[in-house]
């Protein structure tokens, strides 16, 4: 499914000497992770050891004691929270449990971070939603309610949200989660897509190995709160890091 991506010395994100967390307390240490343009890269590792906070720490919703941290050519580790809204209208992010609002449809779902702005008309709100709608596959659900719909309909509703403020960076936090596998595949399908039909760099935080390996161009793996190694989905799989080979072959040992 994969394709080669171009050799680009140019970083869309880059976390150099990072240590993040949550008032006093870090939980990053250390970590370097460095993301291509339009390159899927995908974060594995056990349950606490910082993979939503590495998310957060991309998106500038953690405190940075130290490092650097640059999205898009800027440094932002340093800019106050009143300086941040132009970098994080780069970033778009699909949550685990899509986070849509029960009580709005799917149009008001991802009508929602436009109309919140107060940046568009009424008329120019519906033209972006039904754009990004009709290019998703969605139109026909514009009108549905969450729970009417399945997992991954609601995971494409989430990321349609994500997506109609025309993002460069897109990060998912578990996407796959509580799919079966037929759903999983489906989602898999609908990161590797939004890549090639959006031009988005991605960034998967995952824990389900069948698909890390379907679309992901780079794995990398964070134990005790840093990244140890980051390469290729046969680098990773045969990777000669205590820790990664262990991890991977239980998780495979588990998914048979």
């Amino acid at each position: 499914m994969k394709k080669g991506i171009e050799n680009n010395s140019e970083y869309i994100i880059s976390m150099n000497g990072i240590s993040s967390g949550y008032d006093d307390k870090i939980i990053l240490e250390n970590l370097n992770f460095n993301v291509k343009p339009s390159e899927i890269i995908t974060v594995i590792g056990g349950s606490g050891s910082g993979k939503s906070t590495l998310l957060k720490t991309i998106m500038r919703f953690c405190r940075i004691f130290s490092g650097e941290l640059i999205i898009d050519g800027e440094r932002i580790d340093h800019l106050r929270e009143s300086n941040l809204y132009h970098v994080r209208q780069k970033m778009g992010m699909v949550f685990q449990g899509a986070a849509l609002f029960d009580s709005m449809t799917v149009f008001e779902n991802v009508a929602f971070p436009l109309a919140e702005k107060r940046l568009f008309g009424k008329k120019e709100i519906k033209e972006k939603v039904i754009q990004v709608l009709e290019q998703l596959g969605m139109i026909d659900a514009r009108d549905s309610f969450p729970d009417e719909l399945s997992g991954g309909m609601q995971k494409r509703a989430g990321l349609a949200r994500a997506l109609v403020e025309k993002p460069s960076i897109i990060l998912y936090d578990e996407p796959t989660s509580g799919l079966d596998p037929i759903m999983a595949g489906y989602v898999n399908e609908m990161i590797y897509s939004t890549r090639e039909d959006f031009g988005v760099t991605s960034v998967v935080v995952s824990h389900d190995m069948p698909s890390v390996f379907a679309f992901s161009d780079r794995i990398s793996a964070i134990f005790n709160n840093t990244i140890i190694q980051t390469g290729t989905p046969d680098e990773i799989m045969n990777s000669e890091i205590e820790e990664v080979h262990e991890f991977i072959h239980s998780i495979k040992t588990l998914d048979n």
